[in-house]
């Protein structure tokens, strides 16, 4: 599935999916890949990969969504081979309502979006490995270390005894450690979506793996004759004294071989550490919480089977009836009104699972010693003044004094100024016996600064003499004569 908006969610495109199926009965799973950042258009669409049960019902949906969208066209085209098809989904707004009242009373029209989904197969991307890393003397050591790293993920994983890796391996006895290898590694690769080849990295999105966009989605191939490979080059390596150009690049790929081998087996020690502790800790981080997830989880399925229940109202010819007082549809059997509260009614549903966290959430509360509670103004004098605490413990909260430990910072700081102004004194004191010492004298005192200031306001009293011998008396020029007019 291309070109998802975020705010169409998996169920939505599940019960899509499902609208085009001749049997509601089915399970389909999807999947959601990340975000594509890299779309300077719709840099928060995301793609989807669905799972179906058989490929027949694939078929069949996808035969009824070609139907449905060469209807819409109106024409029926002679040959419909197209590899990517479109289709509807009704999805809810941002605060996940499916049906929203406009001021008149009036619901406002579903929301739709068009997703277009891929008909073709997946392209598989392959890649061979190096010689160095293909080489038989490998082969014992890798297969330890695989066999453990599939053993501490089947129990993190809780995979059931009858489909771990052990017993897929019995029956292998009489095949050789380089079949059992190859075994371990598809097994880590399609269960637990890891990679050994590529650096050891474990992917937690199946998209991802699907789309080819994380290491784990490619698979690896070993050289064949690796060995004799190897041995040619040493070979040659050894042989090749007098072609110096020979023996510098023979060197150099020897380099590059070890290198990458070097990270590999990094990679491989690292992983090998990890999965000691989760062997050991029986896969579990903590054991009360994966109990009380196991709860919940319990918990949040009867909540939505007792909902389905009490939310819908059974004729006696076995037809079923919404039992909201603002729909009271009629279905023609229970599965298809359960369908019907998963599409239109799944926030009530959502708030009433929602519930069954409140107890759980409150115990985690009153036992957190660091609560997500606002902190306290604690005054600290009149040096610092208001400071704020940070409340803490789980039976009798707290918040601690912070003014010891601004004082001790403060002591600190003061301390290290004066270290420095002695370091600085102890300076001025060497530069000014090194310059007595060159001028071989007394030290003379530094020469006083010049100031350029000029204070405008400093008022001085100057006496001025005032003289008027000769003084030049301008003459005026004469007054010009006006013209008188004439009247006509």
């Amino acid at each position: 599935l291309m070109d998802i908006p975020p705010h169409v969610t998996e169920n939505q495109l599940i019960t899509a999916l499902l609208d085009h199926s001749t049997n509601p009965a089915i399970q389909i799973q999807v999947f959601s890949g990340s975000v594509r950042a890299q779309d300077e258009t719709n840099p928060l669409y995301r793609d989807a990969f669905c799972v179906f049960e058989s490929s027949d019902i694939k078929q069949d949906i996808l035969s009824n969504i070609q139907k449905t969208s060469v209807e819409s066209e109106g024409h029926v085209p002679r040959k419909d081979d197209r590899k990517v098809l479109e289709f509807d989904v009704e999805c809810s707004d941002p605060y996940g309502r499916l049906e929203v009242e406009d001021e008149s009373g009036g619901t406002v029209p579903h929301r739709k979006a068009s997703i277009f989904i891929a008909t073709g197969n997946l392209p598989q991307k392959v890649v061979v490995l190096s010689a160095a890393v293909s080489s038989k003397d490998r082969i014992a050591k890798d297969k330890e270390a695989a066999c453990l790293m599939a053993r501490a993920l089947d129990l993190m994983n809780k995979i059931p005894n009858d489909c771990r890796l052990d017993n897929l391996i019995d029956p292998l006895t009489n095949y050789s450690s380089e079949d059992i290898l190859d075994v371990s590694i598809a097994y880590l690769r399609r269960v637990h979506l890891f990679s050994f080849y590529n650096g050891c990295l474990r992917s937690d999105n199946f998209a991802d793996v699907l789309s080819g966009s994380h290491p784990t989605g490619t698979i690896h191939l070993r050289l064949k004759g690796a060995d004799d490979i190897l041995h040619k080059a040493k070979e040659d390596t050894s042989v090749g004294n007098g072609d110096k150009t020979k023996v510098t690049d023979a060197d150099e790929n020897s380099k590059a071989t070890d290198l990458l081998v070097m990270r590999l087996d990094d990679s491989i020690r690292k992983a090998s550490e990890a999965t000691k502790d989760w062997v050991t800790n029986d896969g579990f981080v903590n054991r009360v919480v994966d109990t009380e997830a196991s709860e919940i989880e319990e918990l949040e399925r009867q909540t939505e089977i007792e909902w389905i229940n009490q939310h819908g109202v059974v004729d006696g010819d076995g037809r079923a009836r919404c039992s909201f007082h603002f729909c009271r549809k009629l279905f023609k059997d229970m599965n298809f009104l359960e369908k019907h509260l998963r599409k239109k009614h799944s926030e009530f549903l959502k708030a009433e699972i929602a519930k069954c966290h409140d107890s759980y959430m409150m115990r985690a509360w009153d036992s957190e010693r660091c609560r997500p509670v606002p902190s306290i103004l604690v005054d600290c004098g009149s040096n610092f003044g208001l400071v704020p605490s940070q409340v803490v413990g789980s039976n009798s909260p707290i918040a601690e004094d912070p003014e010891p430990e601004m004082w001790k910072k403060e002591e600190e700081r003061r301390k290290r100024l004066t270290e420095q102004e002695a370091q600085r004194h102890q300076h001025r004191h060497r530069r000014a016996s090194d310059q007595n010492e060159n001028n071989d004298g007394p030290a003379s005192a530094p020469p006083p600064r010049r100031s350029n200031f000029v204070d405008v306001d400093d008022m001085k009293e100057e006496k001025v003499a005032l003289s008027f011998e000769n003084v030049e008396v301008p003459v005026q020029p004469p007054k010009k004569k006006k013209k008188k007019k004439k009247l006509l």
